[in-house]
């Protein structure tokens, strides 16, 4: 295994249906729905910065939106897999995010795919993802067990930090999203697995 720091910042934008990705960092100051008393201000200036999270065309972050499985693969995938830029899509590859999922069946990382591409990715599924980057294959209780030990997450009520308290089900926010990274990033959980 070889690995390294993040380094490249990459914004997405979403043109004609088309994420297209430049190589500037944005700052959270720049989103018009992201205000310095946000909660996760920090959180995504940071994810922002390093290239991780991204706004969309009309200047917003849309915090509170949920995260696609599709969208939080790539942040992930920028993250653990220092994949600096969409990889070159062959001709049989029609969604946006084929090659990233190609990748993730290559890197065994637990995505469902399919129908799921474009539906809210589920906390559980985030754990399972998380832990098995870091190089753990656990289930989905395990998975959320591990991150609520080494406190990278905890329960959605203050001062639980539980299974079902993680609420597993339950979608992640792009703020969210911005938070887990950034976490991960000052618990030093920091570089990539080469493929």
């Amino acid at each position: 295994m070889r690995w390294k720091k993040p380094k490249k910042h990459i914004v997405a934008m979403w043109i004609a249906g088309m994420m297209v990705l430049t190589a500037s960092p944005v700052s959270a100051a720049h989103f018009s729905d992201m205000p310095s008393t946000h909660w996760a201000y920090a959180s995504v200036e940071w994810a922002s910065r390093q290239g991780i999270v991204t706004g969309y065309e009309d200047g917003t972050f849309k915090p509170s939106r949920q995260v696609t499985e599709a969208e939080f693969l790539v942040m992930y995938m920028h993250y653990f897999f220092n994949m600096d830029s969409i990889p070159d899509r062959s001709a049989e590859q029609k969604y946006w995010a084929d090659s990233y999922y190609q990748s993730a069946a290559e890197l065994h990382v637990p995505v469902q795919g399919g129908a799921y591409k474009d539906g809210p990715v589920r906390r559980g599924l985030v754990a399972r993802m998380i832990t098995k980057a870091i190089g753990y294959d656990y289930s989905e209780k395990q998975a959320v067990e591990w991150l609520l030990e080494k406190e990278i997450v905890s329960g959605r009520e203050a001062g639980t930090r539980t299974y079902a308290s993680y609420a597993p089900d339950a979608p992640l926010a792009r703020a969210e999203a911005a938070q887990l990274f950034k976490t991960l990033y000052e618990k030093d959980y920091t570089r990539f697995i080469s493929r």
